[in-house]
């Protein structure tokens, strides 16, 4: 009886394992987007995002996400936006994959910040992009990406109204969908990326 305890244990392991990105890889719609290079950049991505917002080796996706939100909801109450994801880690991780992904996903545009002198650089969300791409095909069978999509195009970057969104209504965003994952690490990994680069352009 022991034995077979261990045996289904081993079987449950081995296959939360696997799947941590069977989903993404096996979407005909990411499949339809992307090249198999680009989703293993994606799944790249995520995992540094996974890995950056949790606080041990032995980590729960959906804990750590619910934990993740926790923190940055009590922090907004405070007026204060800190995503923790330390900068240097962030341009390393952009170092890991290819560049023609991160072109399909992210642009840079000119900014000002009123502490900093001339003119910086600044990322966003590429408007014409396999990324945006995928998030219209995906927005056809999830009414929440559908409205983080429409609102994306409307503004032709993250607007504080999404980042809000995200943020008060993250429990309709199902982080069990390892699509929703890579929505959500974009967005928080673009937002982290536009508060601590301080680039001149």
């Amino acid at each position: 009886m022991k034995k077979i305890s261990q045996i289904l244990a081993l079987i449950i392991l081995v296959s939360c394992s696997n799947n941590q990105h069977q989903e993404l890889k096996s979407s005909q719609i990411a499949e339809s987007v992307f090249t198999n290079n680009e989703i293993h950049d994606l799944e790249t991505i995520m995992d540094f995002f996974t890995d950056q917002i949790s606080d041990s080796e032995n980590k729960n996706i959906g804990d750590c996400y619910q934990k993740f939100f926790d923190r940055m909801k009590k922090n907004s109450d405070f007026g204060i936006f800190e995503i923790g994801i330390p900068f240097e880690n962030q341009i390393q991780m952009y170092d890991r994959i290819d560049e023609i992904t991160f072109q399909n996903i992210w642009t840079f545009n000119k900014s000002w910040k009123p502490d900093l002198p001339g003119t910086l650089k600044s990322i966003g969300i590429k408007y014409n992009s396999k990324y945006v791409d995928f998030l219209e095909l995906f927005g056809k069978e999830s009414e929440v990406v559908n409205n983080y999509y429409e609102d994306l195009m409307s503004c032709g970057d993250i607007s504080p109204t999404m980042v809000a969104d995200v943020l008060i209504n993250h429990a309709q965003y199902d982080i069990q969908d390892e699509r929703i994952r890579l929505l959500i690490a974009i967005h928080y990994l673009t937002l982290n990326d536009q508060y601590e680069r301080k680039e001149k352009y």
